[in-house]
């Protein structure tokens, strides 16, 4: 797909997403009290408390829930600004109901991981930059970052859009970053939130969404090692990539949803490759046909990848991403030596 089509062809796509939903996200009024309702509210709170607190229950008992990008965004929001002095909140239910709009009906990169994705974020703000003093409008850029890190994911990787989209920019190595951080930047600019949060935050989201590419990961690792002596903007760019890549420090049931969904991805991009006629990359596997196929499939990305940075933030096993994390990987390994015995 040539790349000057790619801005109509999202718009396309997120049209009929869109046509797919219920219409109260687009009767939302920026003048609701607080944007959920006192169940809700309860709920968000066991979101930032416990990192264990499974998202799917609380989609679940949404009255929509294609709202969980905007009920959790305004929640995080408003414990950040319950001091800040400006009228941010219409502009901030305008610029949430945007980016809510433009997540694709995918199965794993969608408005839930988006929200789960900042509640992540918040979590590891609470241990790492508690000491580093960021103000209100910080944290609100901070979780604007992970509330769009994803916008307009197709459903596949890098690898199929630079394989057959026809890019121009050929020194671009991450199409749909540059794709997430511009339209968050657009969006933001739209609402009136690029003024309330000032330039040098409207570049820091660019920044941090950019930082979500995959191809940078041992960079970030390198760099967590130092984490304090880091600069502010490499801090959080680390934060918001370990929190993009921490389903497997969840709880094992909730790590267990979110890779299948994640699987149904690669899977579904491997059919995308095979139907070119052109054999797909070997990191996408193959449909899983048994527990053993599918727990190798899970358990490279949880040893190999996202433990090493996390144990390079903080390698202590009092932390419970690293005890949940460990717990995972033990687990899967039980599976694969259990079917191997037989």
């Amino acid at each position: 797909m040539p790349f000057s089509c790619l801005g109509n062809f999202m718009k396309v796509t997120c049209q009929v997403f869109k046509t797919k939903r219920l219409s109260s996200v687009s009767s939302i009024s920026t003048q609701d009290s607080d944007g959920y309702s006192s169940w809700e509210a309860v709920e968000l709170e066991k979101a930032v408390t416990d990192f264990n607190w499974d998202i799917f229950d609380f989609v679940d008992g949404l009255r929509d829930p294609t709202d969980v990008l905007k009920t959790v965004g305004i929640f995080l929001f408003k414990r950040a600004a319950k001091d800040l002095q400006l009228d941010w909140y219409p502009r901030a239910m305008k610029w949430l109901r945007l980016v809510q709009d433009a997540y694709q009906d995918v199965p794993f990169h969608n408005v839930v991981h988006a929200a789960d994705i900042a509640i992540a974020l918040h979590h590891l703000l609470e241990v790492f930059e508690r000491s580093f003093n960021l103000d209100a409008l910080d944290l609100i850029a901070c979780y604007c970052a992970a509330l769009a890190h994803d916008v307009y994911h197709p459903g596949y990787s890098n690898r199929y859009v630079l394989a057959f989209w026809g890019i121009k920019d050929s020194s671009d190595t991450h199409p749909l970053e540059t794709i997430h951080a511009r339209e968050a930047v657009r969006m933001l600019r739209e609402t009136g939130m690029a003024e309330l949060l000032g330039g040098r935050r409207v570049d820091l989201i660019h920044r941090m969404i950019i930082a979500t590419d995959m191809q940078q990961h041992n960079m970030w690792v390198e760099k967590a090692k130092c984490l304090d002596s880091l600069s502010k903007e490499d801090r959080l760019c680390v934060m918001l990539h370990a929190a993009d890549i921490s389903n497997p420090a969840r709880s094992r049931s909730v790590m267990q949803k979110w890779s299948i969904r994640c699987m149904r991805e690669f899977w579904n991009e491997r059919d995308l490759f095979l139907a070119k006629g052109v054999d797909p990359p070997s990191t996408l596997p193959p449909r899983a046909t048994s527990n053993v196929s599918l727990a190798s499939a899970q358990i490279g990305f949880s040893k190999f990848f996202v433990r090493p940075l996390l144990v390079a933030m903080l390698d202590s096993k009092s932390w419970d991403w690293i005890r949940n994390i460990d717990d995972n990987i033990r687990t899967r390994e039980s599976v694969i030596e259990a079917y191997c015995c037989e």
